[in-house]
């Protein structure tokens, strides 16, 4: 059963960071389906990223304490995101190829997602030790 519960809180913490960044790198699609100035979509989705990033490792903290306490099984869940990140950007190419000319993505967007990548592990330690 802790094998369950290990996967479901990894499963979720992927889960939160793939909705973050798709909205992050889905600006100038957002852009053209609304069309709203772009200064608001993007600080739109800066506020969805807080909210989905923060608000699920709120939650999931309390999730870990309530199925894992102090047992050091839950600082797996740095780790165990991963596959699940990987699948679901597989699932989601897979599900919705890209076309020939895909709309053009800020650059400093991919500095801030490889920023996140490397630090969202450490994120995931920091709230699995502030319980």
């Amino acid at each position: 059963m802790q094998f369950f519960k290990l996967n479901t809180v990894s499963f979720l913490y992927a889960l939160a960071l793939f909705i973050a960044v798709e909205f992050m790198l889905k600006v100038a699609n957002i852009d053209n389906l609304t069309s709203d100035e772009r200064m608001i979509v993007n600080s739109i989705t800066i506020l969805t990223f807080l909210v989905v990033v923060l608000g699920t490792g709120i939650a999931l903290a309390f999730l870990t304490k309530k199925w894992f306490g102090k047992q050091k099984v839950r600082f797996w869940t740095s780790i165990l995101w991963i596959p699940y990140l990987a699948l679901f950007v597989l699932i989601l190419t897979q599900v919705f190829p890209g076309n020939a000319s895909p709309s053009p993505t800020n650059s400093s967007i991919l500095y801030v997602l490889i920023g996140t990548l490397i630090l969202y592990p450490i994120y995931i330690v920091i709230v699995n030790l502030l319980k």
